[in-house]
């Protein structure tokens, strides 16, 4: 009895033992059994993330993955502005300003409007800069006079008669007459130096339209483009006049270039007349020296009014120079300025004006 006694508690034991086992056992395999379900959750929430996260991006964009993008979707491209520039100026380089305007408006680059589209593409297409550089005198300029024969054909204002007949008691003309010659020299070396420039351009209707290639006011203002760049570089003062039979466009002295740039971009219409009385006021109120500018593919209608003044004008050591376009057949009209100092350019483009220059300069 005393072992069967024993022995009870034992099996008991044994029994709560197994029990207890048991319900380890039975404990693991439900727990087992919620591990593949807990996972299998995860799993799912993660994926019905993943499509969602992808449904809100393929939202936002509106397409997939950009062509031009990186592993994460992102249009590279379009995200760094040093790109942006010189893809921008590439197109530039390698369409003309119509295809240019109307690609970017495709690109759906916007806050540009159409002259500020163009801006950008004569300033990519004016990168020969066209120096207009000048020279002062460092030195002392002297001047002196003497006498000489006046001769058959020459002015007949020069023929000085007392001088003549202070000479001689006959007049005999290219022997006995006389007339004053005048010398001017200056002395010691020169330096360059820094001019304010009136730019000035005609914008009749025969320069056509700044859009068209094929129209003299397109290679006009790609001329003046390189102008206004090297007086940019220099730091100086400009003013523009564009005219035809009246005033077109007007910017008064300043250092806005850009305004001047914008003012450019123009159809040409009506006639020709030469704005003295405009170009006469503008230059007056400088008083350092200046550079004129003029490009046009005509004559000018008042010649002798504008010599008159031009003589005042190159006399102080300002400076004018003359851009024919279109191989203009007025060269001849421009005769009497040139013969007082100012520089006298005929070609049919602005790459030829920028030659021509250059040459000068060597």
């Amino acid at each position: 009895q005393q072992q069967s006694g024993q022995q009870g508690p034992q099996q008991q034991s044994g029994q709560q033992g197994s029990q207890q086992q048991s319900g380890q056992q039975g404990s693991q395999q439900q727990s087992g059994q919620q591990g593949p379900q807990q996972q299998s959750g995860q799993q799912g929430s993660q994926q019905q993330s993943g499509q969602q996260g992808s449904q809100q991006q393929s939202g936002q964009w509106g397409v997939g993955r950009p062509k031009d993008g990186d592993e994460h979707g992102n249009a590279f491209v379009f995200a760094d502005p040093d790109k942006v520039k010189e893809a921008i100026e590439v197109l530039a380089e390698e369409t003309s300003v119509e295809e240019f305007i109307d690609l970017l408006a495709i690109a759906g680059i916007i806050g540009m409007s159409d002259k500020q589209k163009g801006v950008l593409w004569f300033n990519v297409q004016s990168a020969n800069i066209i120096p207009i550089v000048e020279f002062s005198n460092t030195g002392n300029k002297s001047s002196y006079t003497y006498p000489s024969v006046w001769r058959i054909g020459d002015p007949i204002e020069e023929l000085d008669l007392m001088l003549t007949y202070m000479t001689s008691p006959r007049l005999i003309p290219g022997m006995t007459t006389k007339k004053w010659e005048y010398v001017s020299n200056d002395d010691n070396g020169t330096e360059s130096k820094q001019m304010d420039l009136l730019l000035v351009v005609d914008t009749s209707g025969s320069m056509g339209s700044a859009m068209k290639e094929s129209a003299n006011m397109h290679q006009a203002v790609l001329a003046s483009y390189g102008i206004l760049s090297y007086f940019e570089s220099t730091k100086s003062k400009v003013a523009f006049i564009g005219f035809s039979d009246k005033i077109d466009a007007y910017v008064d002295w300043s250092d806005k270039y850009d305004d001047v740039r914008e003012r450019l971009l123009t159809n040409g219409h009506g006639g020709t007349k030469f704005p003295i009385s405009r170009i006469k006021s503008t230059l007056d109120v400088r008083s350092r020296d200046l550079v004129t500018v003029l490009i046009t593919d005509g004559d000018l209608g008042n010649i002798n009014e504008s010599v008159s003044y031009f003589r005042d004008y190159l006399n102080d050591d300002n400076k004018l120079y003359i851009f024919l376009l279109g191989g203009s057949k007025s060269l001849h009209s421009y005769e009497p300025l040139k013969n007082i100092g100012a520089k006298i350019y005929n070609a049919n483009n602005a790459n030829e004006f920028c030659d021509m220059v250059l040459t000068d300069m060597e």
